[in-house]
């Protein structure tokens, strides 16, 4: 995957985080199913993508403990982000975007954002 941030990398994140607990909560599957909207992500790629997660779960590739948070969530977006170096203006709205979707107060924003 490349460090460039787009909507299919977030909705990989998402489910790599939602995938390592083990179970998808309720919640999980519902905030996956409104980014998959929100984004405008075609189902087959949503397919795609989850299949590809599943497996890696169960191979043992992602691990991970409780349940994901907005705040989490927008975190880890940000720091994919910011792997290449640069947040580029796509990106930027596409942060806007989902910190939007997630209802983050202002301070819970700078907070994620922070280096």
């Amino acid at each position: 995957m490349t460090a460039e941030l787009d909507k299919l990398a977030v909705l990989r994140l998402i489910l790599e985080e939602a995938f390592g607990d083990g179970a998808l909560s309720a919640k999980e599957q519902q905030m996956i199913m409104s980014v998959t909207r929100l984004l405008q992500i075609e189902p087959a790629a949503h397919q795609k993508i989850f299949i590809e997660t599943e497996s890696r779960y169960k191979q043992g590739e992602i691990k991970k403990e409780g349940e994901l948070s907005p705040e989490t969530l927008y975190r880890r977006v940000v720091q994919l982000a910011r792997q290449d170096g640069a947040i580029t203006t796509e990106e930027n709205l596409l942060l806007d975007q989902l910190c939007d979707f997630l209802e983050l107060t202002p301070e819970e924003r700078a907070t994620a954002e922070a280096p």
